[in-house]
C-alpha cells in the first residue's frame, strides 16, 4: 500500500507524460491492498 501511495504521489509531480491508465489502476491497488488489510485486521488483533 504504501508503495502505490509513493507512486501515486511521484505520478503527480514528474513532468514526463504517463498513460491515462495509471491513475485509476493505482486507485484499484490502493482499495485492493485497503480490503486485504481491513480483512486481515480482525486475524491480528
Amino acid at each position: 500500500m504504501w508503495m502505490v501511495l509513493a507512486g501515486l504521489a511521484g505520478w503527480i509531480v514528474v513532468p514526463v507524460p504517463m498513460p491515462s491508465l495509471l491513475a485509476p489502476m493505482l486507485i484499484v491497488s490502493i482499495s485492493y491492498s485497503l480490503w486485504l488489510w481491513v480483512s486481515n485486521l480482525q486475524k491480528r488483533l
